[in-house]
């Protein structure tokens, strides 16, 4: 007989060590909700790395004010969004998310382009992406399907009290849930996945979805197995750019149109 709530939350609550942590599990899995409950999942599936994830460093972040749990605990935050491990186009298409949620030069003024937008992230990693369109309104679901990353993201999740709903698994043209408005696919376009990953973008768009990218490889073609034709891509530099000392060009996040 699998395992009930209670008891997937308590084999959780018992790797969870750390008493902030335990307070933080427990009050967030308070109320069983069928999004709350594919988070506990992926903790539950992965129990043993919770005690392993609990010693790392917590990542600041400039932007709307959070901390995430990066890959590397001994590794410095990179300013801004992301961590060092990850390749630096999750930043990038982080950055689009945060810049197209401004509503102008001020960086306190924000529009309402992610307000209620069902936005779901393609292979979310440690869910940065989701972390930034959830904080700027966005309702989020996110598939994973490597374990590490899959754990990582779903103490993210706890940590910053997110509802979202979590799919342990990678998907294809054919079993993608289509109830969503933007997909973010970042860091997807590698091995076996690059071909696949690229033909279930051109699927979404072909159905009238926003799809975000942002892969260096696939905008500068330098992937011998696959690459973007420049006419299927527009340059998402529709953005007001602030100055800051940060470069906030958007060269690798394109929009399949």
């Amino acid at each position: 007989m699998p395992a009930s709530y209670a008891e997937k939350l308590d084999v959780v609550m018992e790797n969870t060590l750390l008493p902030d942590w335990k307070v933080l599990v427990s009050s967030y899995f308070e109320t069983e909700t069928i999004n709350r409950e594919s988070v506990l999942d992926a903790l539950y599936n992965n129990y043993e790395r919770i005690r392993c994830i609990q010693g790392r460093t917590i990542l600041p972040s400039i932007i709307r004010d959070f901390s995430f749990i990066g890959w590397d605990k001994d590794m410095e935050p990179t300013p801004p969004f992301t961590d060092a491990n990850e390749e630096w186009t999750n930043g990038e298409i982080i950055k689009y998310s945060w810049l197209k949620g401004r509503g102008s030069t001020s960086p306190l003024d924000y529009s309402n382009y992610w307000q209620d937008k069902r936005v779901c992230d393609i292979g979310c990693g440690t869910g940065t992406s989701t972390i930034i369109t959830h904080k700027l309104g966005s309702v989020n679901a996110v598939y994973e399907g490597l374990d590490e990353s899959q754990v990582i993201a779903a103490c993210n999740f706890v940590l910053l009290n997110y509802d979202v709903r979590f799919f342990s698994e990678m998907v294809s043209i054919e079993t993608i849930d289509m109830s969503y408005d933007t997909y973010i696919m970042s860091r997807i376009f590698y091995g076996g996945w690059a071909q696949k990953n690229l033909d279930l973008g051109r699927f979404l768009r072909d159905e009238g979805k926003e799809v975000l990218i942002a892969s260096k490889s696939l905008v500068e073609g330098t992937n011998p197995e696959t690459t973007l034709n420049p006419s299927e891509y527009e340059m998402l530099l529709d953005i007001p750019l602030i100055s800051d000392p940060v470069d906030f060009g958007n060269r690798y996040v394109v929009k399949l149109v």
